[in-house]
């Protein structure tokens, strides 16, 4: 059950009255020919959000909030709106984008929308939004699955879903500064969360050693092995 102090109800149907509005209308530009790319384009970012705040009601309805739609990223939402604005500019321009850039663009947004819809499904209860500091009752270790390729599967989905998204519309100075930016977001926020789950979990040190990320040039567990090589090479000294 929901917390109804998190959950504001006229907030919910707010943002999914929002959604459902741009959702119709990127459907009926669709349906009408008007600018295929920015229609889909848009039908995905209304789908992603959706089924953020769908899947934690469904799975994880203890840790639902009026948000978790996780539209309270004005980050993502600036630089959602200033790749459309670039592929506009490009096709007033005449640039136009090739089939291999479409299909790549949609496998990467397709692959990493269900990595990211499984991800949370798959970890239920243990699935949130924010990191947990500490460890709570319904928090487990979960290594099947999705988790049994990904050892971050949300995130993996989440940075590929970003980056296929900026491709298929042929966004390329967004790709580059905002991939960059979700790329250094998720780096800092998986070396601090896998410090927390070597803490929590006796056996997630085997689990990582198993399974990757993903996510390319993230090796959080390289960086912590050369720390304690540092720490060990130090307390040698001192002897």
């Amino acid at each position: 059950m929901y917390d109804t102090e998190k959950v504001v109800i006229w907030k919910v149907v707010v943002r999914s009255f929002g959604l459902g509005i741009v959702l119709a209308i990127c459907s009926n530009c669709l349906l009408l020919g008007y600018d295929i790319k920015l229609s889909l384009y848009g039908i995905s970012l209304v789908i992603f959000h959706l089924l953020e705040f769908l899947i934690t009601a469904i799975c994880n309805s203890s840790q639902l909030e009026d948000d978790s739609f996780i539209l309270h990223d004005y980050q993502l939402l600036l630089v959602n709106v200033v790749s459309a604005l670039e592929y506009v500019v490009y096709k007033y321009f005449g640039f136009e984008s090739n089939w291999r850039q479409l299909f790549a663009g949609s496998v990467l947004v397709i692959v990493g929308q269900v990595c990211r819809s499984m991800a949370m499904i798959t970890a239920g209860e243990s699935f949130n939004h924010y990191i947990q500091r500490s460890k709570n009752e319904t928090h487990v270790l979960v290594t099947d699955g999705i988790y049994s390729v990904s050892r971050h599967p949300s995130y993996f989905g989440f940075f590929w879903w970003f980056i296929g998204l900026r491709i298929f519309l042929g966004s390329w100075i967004t790709l580059g500064f905002g991939g960059y930016q979700i790329w250094n977001f998720f780096n800092q926020r998986i070396k601090f969360e896998e410090g927390l789950l070597m803490k929590f979990f006796s056996d997630y040190g085997d689990y990582r050693k198993k399974v990757s990320i993903g996510i390319p040039f993230i090796y959080p567990e390289e960086i912590e092995e050369d720390e304690e090589d540092e720490k060990e090479e130090e307390t040698n000294k001192d002897k």
